[in-house]
């Protein structure tokens, strides 16, 4: 029998006290390419959702913000499958600019690792 789950609201991450709390407690899962952090929040009723390119894998702001536009565009064609409320940050640790559809495959494999 199928839980009854209710569909969460996505938002942006913003504010350093928050992104700071995920870093210090926040849960990690990695995946070949990405890595997320997760802090649940079972009162909130909302998921704040922020995504982020290391300066040391890609000198270029271009190839950075183009990372990122991808990584956005990724997570709403997955948004069906959150779940869960609190803060949510992914981290792009791979080496060469990627492919949207690979994004979209490993941002669902990793959601999938961390659903309870």
């Amino acid at each position: 029998m199928p839980l009854n789950r209710q569909r969460t609201a996505l938002k942006r991450l913003k504010g350093k006290s928050k992104i700071d709390l995920l870093f210090k407690k926040g849960t990690v899962y990695r995946n070949k390419d990405l890595l997320i952090r997760l802090n649940s929040d079972p009162s909130s009723l909302s998921l704040e959702i922020g995504v982020s390119v290391p300066k040391k894998n890609f000198r270029r702001a271009v190839d950075r913000n183009l990372i990122k536009r991808l990584m956005r565009e990724a997570l709403k064609n997955i948004e069906e499958t959150f779940f869960f409320s609190g803060t949510c940050m992914f981290l792009y640790s791979g080496k060469d600019i990627p492919i949207s559809g690979s994004l979209t495959k490993q941002m669902r494999e990793l959601l999938e690792k961390s659903s309870p």
